[in-house]
């Protein structure tokens, strides 16, 4: 595994989980782990910005089954390409953005 998730839940409500390191097809399964533990607490925000590099298959397969989920997540802090790399694949704007994750 070569990412880190801190898992974080700002007073305004959710869960943010906290992306450190190379995201990584072996990463996947460990990211979907950590959003489905937290999921039932609210929102859960996946935030990219400290994300050292994000592979670009790995994040269409964790996207993929991270959108297709009950209840509502989002993505934020990814590159302007991935972000054009998630639309192409059909995820809606509002499931990805690029601002804060609180």
């Amino acid at each position: 595994m070569t990412i880190k998730t801190h898992v974080q839940r700002p007073e305004s409500g959710g869960t943010v989980a906290r992306i450190h390191g190379e995201f990584g097809a072996s990463d996947v399964d460990h990211l979907l782990a950590v959003t489905i533990d937290v999921e039932v607490d609210g929102p859960v925000a996946v935030d990219f910005h400290n994300a050292v590099a994000v592979d670009d298959s790995a994040l269409i397969m964790f996207a993929m089954e991270f959108s297709g989920r009950a209840g509502h997540g989002t993505l934020v802090g990814l590159s302007e390409h991935h972000h054009r790399l998630l639309r192409y694949i059909g995820l809606s704007k509002s499931a990805t953005r690029h601002g804060d994750a609180d």
